[in-house]
Parts: structure tokens; C-alpha cells; sequence
């Protein structure tokens, strides 16, 4: 999706800053939720964006990290950085893993401006500076004498005026006459002068007495938190008690009351650090625990910032003997138990190169944060202006320019424009300052505790009573309460397990709700693995219970920790005893909860999972179900993410549409391909009938992630579900981006060739369907009721793909509606919605996670009023998701892609790339082969997996579509010999020829997919096949 660009060459005014949050949440709904948690003293909505992806959970369940920046009037960049982070998250979630990951499993709260009406007065065209709130404190009244700041010569600007005065303390450089320089007690010849800030003099000047203006807005937002509060007289600006500040008091509320928060980071200016807690004491004050793990975090800081991270303590108090009191990082860690940063944005002084001997790791060095304003060489300041000069060009030190005070008399205005030189970035230097951030920012995130369900089985014990178990585990680099000192002030609740027991269901043994205490995490471990060190399982612990109830039941279990998040798991009490099996033909592999036992333990105990397989085998083969054997390989992908599965190959699509314009040549009517072109005979061996399972030289079904040993042929078969519907729209998108990517015109690949446009082939279909002269018919997108759940659990990736299909639809003037089966209703043949009694014209199944070919039969088992393919006399339509060819299945070229394709109106759809073979790949894979494979476990080839049994469902039901529908295969072409990864040892990555050949789809005489098959040439060795996206099958002959 396109969203909008924010803009970080310029400071937004909080209009301006409202607007382009609105906007960007407005382009980005499945990422980006915008709410006010509350108004400014002047009552101005306080802005918090919620950052994370929606589709994979409320916010509220995952881990979260607390951004915010502009507490401070003056410090505008504050809110740049916020801004920043959000725009470069959003801009870089679809191709870069790590930010991808911590939006699926963690959320964002980012306040990009906590003290709005400060900033306005800052950013106005004649500014006013502040320290935080336009609030009056410590007292009300005006002051009546005085000078005040403010822009006094109207060039939008506040900068100094300096007072010729023979007692002045400062003198003009020898080196530079701009500059000003500390007056010794020998200096006798002036001129001298003093120095005040822009501003006019209030009352009746009585030229000589020169004093400031008492100041009735004196309030810091940051000392009016509750951690180490204390009174105006200890802590200047600490407002009269602790949250007494309405942007403080809605931050900390918002905080407190999501308790979901790990971390906190709050952006200031200036001086290019790091700072965490205490503020108030000595390191000696922390757990080592603690300060380890915050120690890591600051160092991770220092790799990915460039800033030098220290404690306030220690390094940063703007007195020798005053401590700061009141502030967001001791609050966080002192009341929360949390780990608080203030980064402070911008240093003009290592602009400058006054901290190049600053030493990150051991502060050692000539440079002094704060001290430095106390005492320096005047060569630091010649530096200062020699970088003003030729980096801003004049625009960070004026010079002094006569000025006729109204009060004052004659003064002159010139100096540092602080504003936009030491306290923020100037606009052409703000980009890559803030750019330093987003990558920490990722870091901090996905430290942060996770909850996960590490493997879970329910196991049938016989006479309805079961064996649930599962092991929950702590996937973040952090223990769930973060902090020893969470611990000590009792603030973190242990991680609660809740199983939610249907009607009829009972717990034999455990319990329905358990508190599981805390889990750790990674964070204290040493730098490398000592012998007397040992990694126990203390970030893991297993659940057992034993239930009780009828076959069909579902449970729901519930695993939450207020700051690891919430995960959830359904099962379904299942009987695989001999006596449950009632049909003659396979169940779906959806009842089947000891098959999907096996596929749990493959790795953890392969005889358990062997034991369970065979047991699966022979319960099936006592009710007369014909069984295979099994000889394939295992059913994950073993090197490749999951994430990245799909790849694309120019060259077999150039072949593609090479091979479909050779065919529409040759024939003279394109409609009648389906009744004059038969399908390739090997086609009807391998899918229509079961002799393809039992010839000869048949030897398994597989998943085409595995490994395929030499003089094997790959067929890549029929791939359902979603990931093929991904394929469908991404096919159909390409299709009008071919004709103007710059990328698809340097890797050479001309106009659209080979892409077909399956959807609106589909769709063609579909309107055949539609009675004529019927007025916007309405077109039911049935979601059957197995497939519902995933509907709702998983929205982002699958309503995105309805809603492209319900977008091409309406293009032709259809309404497309979502509909479950119990929405529907047949009456006197007329199949309606239940709500309205609208007519259905035509019904179009779309299914998740489960092969299409499988949906009419079911339908017809399952669902009463289906009958014969329609609903009372509405066609139900299969869907056309698994008739495209399936990249995953293509064979791997040289270029590899990763890149988003989107439409005009912002639908988009992202093809990720797969992890490219290598021989670091192939050596993991011997290392581990026995434990991947299980070869050991299928030497005697008399065990079964039950998804090997699914084709002989589909074959039934195949024909028929192919036939039904004018889906038409081709005969098969063979290609020029493609490169791919071989490995011929195990151990190291051959590119070898491997011979390729393709049978397209022709709908209605236009290309739409295709199957792909290939085979190494002969003892060539193992091919390294990267994996499809979804769940497919893969048949191996041996040649």
C-alpha cells in the first residue's frame, strides 16, 4: 500500500502534524491506529499512534515499546524522531524480516509531540521559548520589570544582544571578531560587553540595572513524575505535586494502565547520548542483573546509533551536588521495573570534532557532556564556527548587527541562532540525524519477553479420554518480568494457563486455571559458553492435563503474561481408535489429530512419531481403507523461513508465454480448446486415476520442499488454499507492470509476456454463470464453516485477497458479498441470505487451508441443501486458486526478487524471496539429515503419513473441474535446461542442468498457469528445491 510520506527536511506545527498522522493512518489501516489519550494545558488532543500489524493480533496481546519525544517546548526534532520511526517502519515492514517480525509479534505506542503547546510558541513565526508547559508556575502573576526573550527585531529568529560595558566579562577573539571569549583579570583594553538574550525590557529601564524577568511559566514536564518527586525548592520545575501535569498525567495513565509495555524511549535534545537511569544514584544502586542486561542495551545503542550510552548518574547532572529528581527514566525502571531511555538527538560539538577522542565504551576522552559549557578551549569554539560556516552556511552563527533597542538603546543582535543550530538539527541536516534510530529502536522491540507455544500433542487414551500436552515457552531475549527490580516491587504477575472446557467436556488431571510463575529469557548469559556454565530450561515449562469428553469437543487454551503477551491454541478431542473409523473412504486430514502428532514429534522423538504413524495405518486398513506406503521425505521446508517461500524465475515465464502464443497460433477457435484438446496422458496417470499411485515405477508423494535424489521427475501437482490465491493476484497484478517496471527492463524481460491473468479468466467463468439481464447480481464468497476460525484469526493476509477479488467483481458491476454457510438458506430452489432474503446469483468457494478439490465433496457430505454443484439452482463454482503455477515449484535462476507489487489503488500484494542454497545450507543438512529426514525410520517403507492419502480425494474430484469448467492443459514442452542448486556430496552447492518441462493452462483461450515438472540430470545428486508457499504435493517417478 502506498502511504503518506512524511517530510524530514522541515518541523511540523501541530496542525500540520495532525494532518500527516491522520493521513498515514489513514493509508495504512492495517498497520497504523491513531487516538488522542488525552489534551494539553491549552487543550490540544495529545497524539498516540499504535504501531503493529492487526492481522496478527490486538495490540493489547503483544509486548509492546513506549516511543515519545517533545516533553521539552524547544526541542521540536523530538517529535521528528517519533515521526521517523513510524515512517520507517511502515516503509520497510514488507522487506526487511526483523521489522516485518517485530510488527506480527509486538507493538509500537509512539507520542510523537507530549507537549504540544510548548512547540507551537517554539515553531511560531515569532517564537517564545519555554522549558516545557505554557501552564503558570510557580505563580500566576505577570512579571512588571525585567527583560524577557522574545524576538525583538522580527526576523523570526531569537539570538543575543551584546552591551558594549567596560565591566562586561567578555572580550572579542583574536582569532575570529564574531566571537566572544571569557575576560581575564589582566584585560584592561576594551572593548568588553555583556551578553543577554533577545528580548525587551518590561517597565521603566533605569539604564543601568540589568536583570531577568522573573518567569511565571517555569514548569519541566520531565521532573513531574512520580519516581523521586520532590518540591519546587530541591527541584526547579516539578510542578506542585507529582502528574499534577495534564501530558504527564495522560502518558503515565496510558502507561500504567497497559501494562503490555517493556520498554520505554523518549527522545530530547541535544547532545548526541544515550542516558538511563538513575538519575538520583550510583550504579552500586542496581541489581547486577539489572544493570547487565541495561549495560547490553546501551552498548547495543552505541553499535547502532553512534551515540555514547551512560548513566545520568554518572555522567550527565548539570550539578556536581544535584541530582535530577522527578524524570520518565527513573520512573519507568524505580515504579514500573522497566528499562527507560532519554535519547538526547544532535551534538553540534561532535559535528564540530570536539568529541573524536571520546572513547564510547570507556568515557574516557577530553570532552565532557555537560562540563563542557562550564570550561573549554577556545579552539572549540573556533571549531563550532568554522562548522557553522561551511555546514550551514551562515545560518547557525549570525553576526552581530547593530540593533536600536526600543529600551536599551544601542545593542547588537547576533550569535548562535540555538534554536536550529545546538538545540535541534538544521532542516538540511535533520534526515540523517534521525536515521540513526529506527534500527535500535527494532532491537529494543524484539527484546522484549514472548510467550509461545513450543509443541503441543493430544493424545487419545481410549474410552473419550485424552492426554493434552503442551510446553510454553519464552522466545525474547529478556525473562518476563524484565527486571530484578519488577521482582522486588511486586509489580509483574506471574504467567496464567487457562483451558476453556466446552459443555460436556471435564478435567480428569490439572487444573482449568494455573498460575506458571516466571520464565527467563537470554539476557544474562556471559559473552560465550564457559564448561561450568549449563543452559537449563528455565525459559520453558510443560503443561499436562488429562480430559475428559465426547469426540469433536474443542478446547481453547489461554497463556497470557501482562508483559510477554498472549498465546492462544484450539484443540479437538479426536478418536483414531480402530472404532471410530466408520467410513470406507479417508477422512479429512483436518480429524485426523494423531497424524498431525506425528508431524509435532518428528524432530523431538522419530519412533514415537514412527509408532504413530503405523498406528494411524493399521486402524485405517481394520475398516478396509486401501493405504500407501510411504517413502518420501519429511514435510517442512528444512533450510528456507517459512515467510519467504515464493520465488521467481524470468526465464520459464518468458518459455511460458512463448509456448501459449505457439498454441493460440495453431488453432483457429480458442473456445473449443476443452472440447478438441485432450489432457497429456501422464496427467491422467498421476491425478484422474489411481493407477498413476500404483504404477511401477510410482514412488511416493511428497511435499516439493524436500530433497529429490538423482533420476527423479518432480511433478509439481495441484497447490490449494490461500497460497495459490497469492499466486493468482500476483500473476494478475504483474500483468500491467510489466509494461513499465524499470526492474523487469534491466533483467531483461520483455513487456508482459508469459504472465497470464487467471482472475479475470475466473471471472469470465464466474459471469457465464450469471442469468441474463440480471440487475447487479449479487456473488456469495462462501467461507465454509471449517475455515471460519482461520477467517477471523488470520485477516490481514486473507481479507486482503477477498477484497481484491470483491474489487474486480465490482469492476464488472457485481456485488461480491463474504458469507458463512449459515447465512445462506435454500427456499423453493432460490438460494438467499438469510438476513435480507437478497437472491445469490452465483456462489464462489473460497477456502484456507484446505485444497479446493476437496470443497464439492465436502459440500455434498457435509452441507445439506448442497447438491450436484449448486444451492437450490445457483452455481457454486470452484475456485481457480490452485490452477496457476506454483513459483515455489519453478526452478531457482540466478535473479532473486523481493519486492511488493501494487495496483492503483493500493492493493498489494508481496512476493518474497527465498533464501539462496548455499554450502553452509548443505552441510547443516548432513549434519542433521537423520533427524530431518528420518531416513532410518522408513527403510522398511511399511509406514504411512496420512496426508500421502489426500490426492486419491482430490483425483475424484478433478476431472471433473478440469473438465467442467474449461480448464484445459496442454501437452507438455521441454524447455532449455535450467540451472539450479545441486548438492552431489551433501556438504558443498553445485549449479547443475536440470531438464524442465511445461503444460500450461488455457481458460477460454487465454494462458492462466500452468504445471511445471523437472528432474536432474542422472547422478547429479541431491536438487535443493526451495519450497512453495502453501500446503502441495508432489508425486516422484522414477525416470
Amino acid at each position: 500500500m502506498n502511504s503518506r510520506e512524511l517530510r524530514f527536511d522541515t518541523y511540523y506545527r501541530y496542525q500540520e502534524l495532525t494532518e500527516g498522522l491522520q493521513e498515514l493512518a489513514a493509508s495504512r489501516p492495517d498497520l497504523l491506529t491513531l487516538e488522542s489519550v488525552g489534551e494539553s494545558h491549552e487543550g490540544r488532543p495529545l497524539w498516540l499512534v499504535i504501531l503493529t500489524r492487526k492481522s496478527t493480533g490486538d495490540h493489547k496481546d503483544k509486548p509492546a515499546l513506549w516511543v515519545d519525544g517533545n516533553i521539552h517546548a524547544t526541542e521540536v526534532s523530538a517529535s521528528s524522531a517519533c515521526l521517523y520511526v513510524i515512517q520507517n517502519l511502515i516503509d520497510r515492514e514488507a522487506t526487511d524480516p526483523r521489522v516485518s517480525h517485530l510488527l506480527d509479534t509486538r507493538t509500537v505506542y509512539v507520542m510523537p509531540r507530549v507537549n504540544p503547546d510548548g512547540a507551537e510558541l517554539a515553531l511560531a513565526d515569532s517564537p517564545s521559548f519555554l522549558r516545557s508547559s505554557v501552564r503558570e508556575y510557580p505563580f500566576s502573576e505577570e512579571a512588571i520589570e525585567g527583560l524577557t526573550t522574545e524576538d525583538i527585531n522580527g526576523d523570526g529568529m531569537i539570538l543575543s544582544m551584546r552591551l558594549e560595558d567596560p565591566n562586561g566579562p567578555w572580550k572579542v577573539s583574536d582569532q575570529d571578531p564574531r566571537l566572544l571569549v571569557r575576560r581575564e583579570a589582566w584585560d584592561l583594553d576594551g572593548p568588553f560587553y555583556r551578553v543577554l538574550p533577545e528580548g525587551r525590557y518590561l517597565g521603566d529601564w533605569d539604564g543601568s540595572t540589568l536583570n531577568l524577568a522573573a518567569r511565571n511559566r517555569q514548569l519541566d514536564l520531565n521532573r513531574n513524575f512520580p519516581a523521586f518527586w520532590t518540591t519546587e525548592g530541591e527541584q526547579p520545575g516539578a510542578g506542585p505535586y507529582p502528574t499534577s501535569e495534564p501530558e504527564v498525567a495522560a502518558l503515565v495513565k496510558f502507561i500504567t494502565e497497559h501494562p503490555n509495555i517493556c520498554h520505554g524511549i523518549s527522545f530530547h535534545t541535544y547532545s548526541g547520548v544515550l542516558l538511563r537511569a538513575y538519575s538520583t544514584d550510583p550504579d552500586e544502586a542496581f541489581p547486577s542483573e539489572d544493570l547487565w542486561a541495561y549495560q547490553h542495551l546501551g552498548e547495543m545503542g552505541e553499535k547502532l546509533t553512534g551515540y555514547p550510552a551512560i548513566s545520568t548518574f554518572e555522567d550527565f547532572r548539570y550539578h556536581p551536588k544535584k541530582v535530577i529528581r522527578g524524570n520518565f527514566v527513573d520512573w519507568m525502571y524505580q515504579h514500573l521495573g522497566l528499562f527507560g531511555w532519554v535519547v538526547e538527538i544532535w551534538s553540534p560539538h561532535r559535528e564540530a570534532g570536539l568529541t573524536e577522542g571520546f572513547d564510547l565504551r570507556t568515557k574516557s576522552g577530553d570532552f565532557r557532556f555537560i562540563d563542557w559549557y562550564r570550561e573549554h578551549d577556545e579552539a572549540d569554539d573556533l571549531a563550532l564556527l568554522k562548522w557553522s560556516d561551511e555546514a550551514l552556511h551562515g545560518k547557525g552563527y549570525y553576526d552581530w548587527t547593530p540593533f536600536e533597542h526600543p529600551q536599551l538603546g544601542s545593542v547588537e543582535i547576533g550569535g548562535w541562532n540555538e534554536f536550529l543550530s545546538f538545540r535541534n538539527p538544521p532542516h538540511h541536516l535533520l534526515e540523517r540525524e534521525l536515521s540513526r534510530f529506527p534500527d535500535w529502536i527494532v532491537y529494543q522491540g524484539l527484546t522484549s519477553p514472548k510467550l509461545a507455544i513450543r509443541s503441543n500433542s493430544l493424545e487419545p487414551l481410549g474410552a473419550n479420554h485424552y492426554r493434552l500436552e503442551v510446553v510454553v515457552e519464552n522466545q525474547g531475549w529478556l525473562p518476563t518480568y524484565i527486571t530484578w527490580k519488577a521482582l522486588e516491587i511486586r509489580c509483574c504477575r506471574p504467567i496464567v494457563a487457562e483451558l476453556e472446557l466446552p459443555e460436556g467436556v471435564k478435567i480428569v488431571s490439572g487444573k482449568v486455571r494455573q498460575e506458571l510463575g516466571q520464565l527467563e529469557g537470554m539476557a544474562h548469559k556471559g559473552s560465550s559458553p564457559e564448561p561450568w556454565q549449563a543452559d537449563e530450561s528455565k525459559d520453558r515449562i510443560k503443561l499436562v492435563w488429562v480430559v475428559e469428553g465426547p469426540a469433536g469437543s474443542g478446547l481453547e487454551l489461554t497463556v497470557k503474561h501482562q508483559r510477554a503477551g498472549v498465546v492462544k491454541k484450539t484443540f479437538r478431542l479426536t478418536s483414531l481408535w480402530p472404532g471410530s473409523c466408520k467410513q470406507k473412504t479417508p477422512p479429512m486430514l483436518e480429524d485426523f489429530a494423531l497424524v498431525e502428532a506425528y508431524h509435532r514429534e518428528i524432530k523431538r522423538d522419530p519412533q514415537r512419531a514412527l509408532a504413530h504413524a503405523r498406528q494411524v495405518k493399521e486402524a485405517w486398513q481394520k475398516q478396509g481403507m486401501d493405504t500407501l506406503e510411504w517413502s518420501g521425505w519429511p514435510l517442512r521446508p528444512l533450510f528456507v523461513p517459512r515467510k519467504r517461500l515464493e520465488f521467481f524465475s524470468r526465464a520459464v515465464h518468458r518459455q511460458l508465454g512463448e509456448l501459449c502464443r505457439e498454441v493460440l497460433r495453431r488453432i483457429d477457435d480458442p473456445d473449443e480448446l476443452s472440447r478438441h484438446i485432450p489432457l497429456h496422458p501422464a496427467m491422467y496417470e498421476t491425478f484422474i486415476t489411481r493407477e498413476g499411485l500404483e504404477a511401477e515405477n510410482f514412488l511416493s508423494l511428497i511435499r516439493p520442499d524436500g530433497f529429490l535424489y538423482q533420476d527423479h521427475w518432480v511433478w509439481t501437482e495441484i497447490n490449494g488454499g490461500n497460497g495459490s490465491q497469492v499466486s493468482n493476484i500476483y500473476q494478475e497484478l504483474l500483468y500491467p507492470l510489466f509494461h513499465s517496471s524499470p526492474l523487469f527492463q534491466k533483467l531483461g524481460l520483455d513487456a508482459a509476456e508469459g504472465i497470464g491473468r487467471p482472475f479475470q479468466r475466473y471471472l469470465d467463468l464466474v459471469g457465464e454463470h450469471i442469468p441474463e439481464g440480471a440487475d447487479s447480481p449479487l456473488i456469495g464468497i462462501l467461507i465454509h464453516s471449517k475455515a471460519w476460525g482461520v477467517f477471523e484469526t488470520w485477516p490481514d493476509r486473507v481479507i486482503k485477497l477477498i477484497h481484491y477479488s470483491q474489487k474486480l467483481m465490482e469492476e464488472r458491476g457485481w456485488r461480491a458479498e463474504i458469507v458463512h454457510e449459515d447465512q445462506v438458506v435454500v427456499e423453493d430452489g432460490v438460494c438467499r441470505l438469510k438476513a435480507d432474503g437478497r437472491p445469490i446469483s452465483v456462489i464462489c468457494l473460497y477456502t484456507i487451508g484446505t485444497n479446493f478439490l476437496s470443497e464439492l465433496e465436502r459440500a455434498h457430505e457435509e452441507w445439506p441443501h448442497w447438491r450436484g454443484g449448486k444451492a437450490g439452482n445457483t452455481p457454486i463454482l470452484q475456485p481457480l486458486a490452485g490452477m496457476v503455477l506454483d513459483k515455489g515449484a519453478l526452478p531457482a535462476m540466478q535473479e532473486w526478487l523481493s519486492w511488493p507489487i501494487q495496483d492503483e489503488d493500493g492493493f498489494e500484494v508481496r512476493l518474497p524471496s527465498t533464501v539462496f542454497p548455499n554450502e553452509e545450507m548443505a552441510k547443516h543438512y548432513r549434519r542433521h539429515k537423520d533427524e530431518f529426514v528420518l531416513k532410518r525410520s522408513f527403510v522398511d517403507k511399511d509406514t504411512l503419513v496420512g496426508r500421502s492419502v489426500r490426492p486419491r480425494h482430490w483425483n475424484r474430484v478433478l476431472k471433473q473441474a478440469m473438465e467442467g469448467w474449461d480448464y484445459v492443459l496442454q501437452d507438455y514442452r521441454t524447455l532449455p535446461e535450467t540451472i539450479m542448486p545441486v548438492s552431489t556430496d551433501g556438504e558443498s552447492i553445485d549449479w547443475v542442468p536440470v531438464q524442465v518441462e511445461i503444460s500450461p493452462f488455457i481458460i477460454k483461450g487465454e494462458y492462466a498457469g500452468g504445471f511445471a515438472r523437472y528432474a536432474p540430470s542422472r547422478e547429479s545428486g541431491v536438487v535443493l528445491s526451495p519450497p512453495p508457499d502453501d500446503m502441495g504435493f508432489t508425486s516422484v517417478y522414477q525416470v
